[in-house]
């Protein structure tokens, strides 16, 4: 367990020397690997029984990352590395036949670059709004969600901006996806302490306050408290997700949808964690069928 929970260690801590990389991509690719790692606290607990002190261990690496901003710096650095482009195109010379310099293009068209001037204005004030709104993105998301409908009316004149200006607001979703999960992953280890101690999952979250949480969580998307449902074989910790609907915890690993309803974690009981997987197995992939009946939530 010692060891597990060091290459959990490791994974998060990866994202975080790659915070300097000031490119959106790579920002949302630590968000992807910070998801990843919340999947393997997920799978670990499904296994086995984790004891109170290491549940500790695993809850600090989740502090660490909870209040992460990735696409802070990101939209910082794409924006700067834009602006670079635009700049060079104004200012780097043709090339005239002979392979000597002549003047940059919109020096020689005058009408041309007063409408290239006018776009770059109007692509930056939109960038400079996605950064602005990044720097919060709980709150950032609306912000976003309002450009992209500014985009999608944007005119025609605008050549460059409607090349390059982007609604991000999939970013800023996954940015929020990134708080709800790992906040959900916290109050699965309060939980779990919890249950060590009362020999049963807490009824309410707040029965976790204040000595396994400082207060409920909440959820990025609403601004409430994170959701929480108890069925037979699980409990799950969840939030509503970008729909803003409250699915019931339809979450990853329980639905047969190509994306969850909501985000989560799914902290099994004990009577059904590490239990061998169940499956129908097709007659043309054995020399005899068999057939079993699935264990809940395998």
């Amino acid at each position: 367990m010692d060891s597990l929970i060091n290459d959990l260690r490791t994974i998060f801590k990866f994202t975080q020397l790659q915070e300097e990389e000031y490119f959106l991509l790579s920002q949302l690719v630590n968000v992807a690997i910070d998801a990843r790692g919340v999947s393997k606290i997920e799978l670990l607990c499904a296994h086995v029984d984790i004891k109170s002190e290491q549940l500790l261990q695993i809850d600090k690496l989740l502090v660490d990352i909870e209040d992460k901003n990735c696409i802070y710096p990101g939209m910082l650095g794409d924006r700067a590395w834009s602006n670079d482009i635009i700049n060079w195109f104004l200012i780097t010379p043709g090339y005239r036949m002979d392979g000597s310099f002549n003047h940059p293009p919109l020096k020689r068209l005058p009408g041309v670059r007063g409408l290239f001037f006018r776009d770059q204005a109007y692509y930056m004030y939109m960038r400079n709004r996605h950064v602005r709104a990044a720097k919060y993105p709980i709150k950032g998301l609306e912000i976003a969600r309002k450009i992209s409908k500014e985009i999608d009316n944007m005119s025609s004149y605008y050549l460059l901006s409607n090349i390059m200006v982007s609604s991000f607001t999939r970013s800023f979703e996954l940015q929020l996806k990134h708080y709800a999960k790992t906040r959900s992953a916290r109050t699965a280890m309060a939980i779990e302490r919890y249950r060590l101690v009362h020999n049963k999952f807490p009824e309410k979250l707040y029965q976790l306050v204040p000595d396994y949480l400082d207060n409920v969580p909440l959820d990025p998307f609403d601004k409430k408290t994170l959701r929480y449902r108890i069925d037979e074989d699980a409990v799950i910790v969840y939030s509503i997700g970008e729909d803003g609907k409250d699915d019931g915890g339809d979450v990853e690993y329980r639905t047969t949808k190509e994306r969850p309803s909501d985000w989560g974690f799914v902290l099994l009981d004990p009577t059904y964690r590490n239990l061998p997987p169940e499956e129908d197995v097709p007659t043309t992939q054995t020399t005899q069928a068999v057939q079993t009946k699935p264990a809940p939530h395998q």
